[in-house]
């Protein structure tokens, strides 16, 4: 197992986590009766899951800052192929993790609004390194590569 499986396993319980207390936020805020109770367990769910998901951010910028240093290029295919599988994982449950706080109104939702815009960055970041790690097994990829340069360049 690779050195950066291991924070990638890290951050899918928080990920699952995460998506766990959105459901239960999306449950609180679709109660037939607003009254104080219902209005104080939305707003308690809603702050704890701010914090969670800024942390969950972090710890993700933390993991692409450590795949971005990473020199795959003497690394076993096997490696490599395993870790791009570990991000494409990360990256699923992450998007469906961005949809469930869609189901939120804007009033939650602005609660959570930094953290949402940076992890949306970071999972098109790590779809992009998911995307580099898998060219990087493909044998046919230079090959590719070279004769899309050679073509770019006569014309």
């Amino acid at each position: 197992m690779s050195a950066l499986a291991l924070p990638i396993c890290e951050l899918m319980p928080m990920v699952g986590e995460a998506k766990a207390r959105t459901k239960g936020v999306v449950v609180c805020s679709r109660a037939e009766r607003a009254d104080t109770r219902t209005a104080w367990r939305v707003a308690r769910k809603t702050i704890g899951l701010k914090f969670e998901l800024a942390d969950l951010a972090r710890r993700q910028e933390q993991l692409i800052t450590k795949l971005v240093e990473s020199q795959f290029s003497s690394a076993p295919v096997e490696v490599i192929r395993d870790v791009a599988v570990s991000v494409d994982a990360l990256v699923a449950s992450e998007k469906d993790l961005l949809r469930s706080t869609k189901e939120l109104g804007t009033e939650i939702r602005v609660w959570w609004n930094a953290s949402l815009l940076k992890l949306t960055n970071q999972i098109e970041h790590l779809d992009s390194i998911s995307e580099s790690l898998h060219l990087e097994c493909d044998e046919q990829a230079p090959i590719l590569m070279a004769a899309a340069i050679e073509q770019f360049s006569r014309a």
